[in-house]
C-alpha cells in the first residue's frame, strides 16, 4: 500500500508512535516531566531503524483496523480512534513512568 494511501490517517500515525515509543500518561506540559517524557520519543525519533519500525507498526495497525477502507469519513470518527487505541494495546510497552531508558 502506498504511503500516501495514509494520509488521511497520519493524526493517527502520530498517535499511535506516541503511543508505541511510551504509552505513559502525558504529565503537565509545563512540568520538567515533560522534558523527560518527550526524551524517550526523540531518542527514537533519533534512530532511523526503530522510528521506522514504530511507523510500520503503526501502519499496520491503522490498515487492521480500517479493513484497508482509509477514506476520511471512517478513519475521522471517535470510534475509530477507539478501535485504534485497543487493537495496538497488545503492542504497547510496559515501560516505566514517562517512559524508558534513552537510547544512546
Amino acid at each position: 500500500m502506498a504511503t500516501s494511501a495514509l494520509k488521511p490517517a497520519r493524526y493517527h500515525l502520530l498517535y499511535l508512535f506516541r503511543l508505541l515509543t511510551n504509552n505513559a500518561a502525558l504529565p503537565r506540559p509545563s512540568s520538567d516531566d515533560m522534558a523527560r517524557y518527550y526524551d524517550t520519543l526523540t531518542a527514537v525519533l533519533w534512530d532511523d531503524n526503530l522510528v521506522r519500525e514504530k511507523f510500520m507498526k503503526a501502519a499496520e495497525v491503522i490498515i487492521k483496523v480500517s479493513q484497508n477502507n482509509l477514506h476520511r469519513d471512517n478513519i475521522r470518527t471517535e470510534p475509530f480512534t477507539e478501535l485504534i487505541k485497543q487493537a495496538a494495546a497488545p503492542n504497547l510497552s510496559q515501560s516505566k513512568k514517562w517512559g524508558c531508558k534513552k537510547l544512546s
